[in-house]
């Protein structure tokens, strides 16, 4: 009797970690998703589910991607993990009114991966970056960045530049 008593203990113990880590591990894949913006959204706005390819606004744990060519209109306060714009040889949008705010953990980067990308950030409210903002060139043709505006963009560590292309523009209209 007392070798039952033992061995169900000890196979309890086993099904109880086995639980923790269950749980665990959905909570950190939960942490890790990204939600990607989808192409003509009934309101392009960053609070509104139709706007993400998840069917759920963003998380502030969520990884956030304006995909190529999608406009995000943010006009109250947000919150993600990272922010990354990816022009792909076409005008990516993303548009702070003066009542929003954007807070990010991590990154915000401006990617392009296609010829001729460009991409155009409006921002009449704040964008603060809680590591780097970056502007990242990842192919071997021209990029445009245009910043307008007169809010503030916020990066506690860094602002980069990074091209493999000749030309690299970054117009400021403040």
């Amino acid at each position: 009797l007392v070798n039952f008593v033992q061995a169900k203990m000890h196979i309890m113990t086993i099904l109880r970690t086995l639980f923790a880590v269950l749980i665990v591990s959905l909570s950190l894949n939960a942490q890790s998703q990204t939600w990607k913006s989808v192409d003509n959204p009934p309101s392009y706005d960053w609070n509104d589910p139709d706007s993400w390819d998840q069917g759920t606004v963003p998380p502030d744990t969520g990884n956030v991607v304006i995909d190529n060519t999608h406009t995000i209109n943010v006009t109250t306060a947000v919150t993600c993990k990272k922010l990354t714009m990816d022009g792909d040889a076409s005008n990516t949008f993303l548009n702070v009114s003066s009542s929003g705010s954007i807070t990010m953990a991590g990154n915000f980067s401006i990617e392009a991966r296609g010829n001729s990308s460009s991409a155009e950030v409006t921002n009449n409210g704040t964008i603060n970056v809680g590591n780097r903002f970056q502007l990242d060139n990842k192919n071997d043709d021209d990029f445009t960045v245009t910043l307008n505006g007169t809010g503030k963009i916020i990066a506690a560590n860094q602002f980069r530049l990074k091209s493999n292309a000749a030309n690299m523009v970054c117009i400021a209209n403040t």
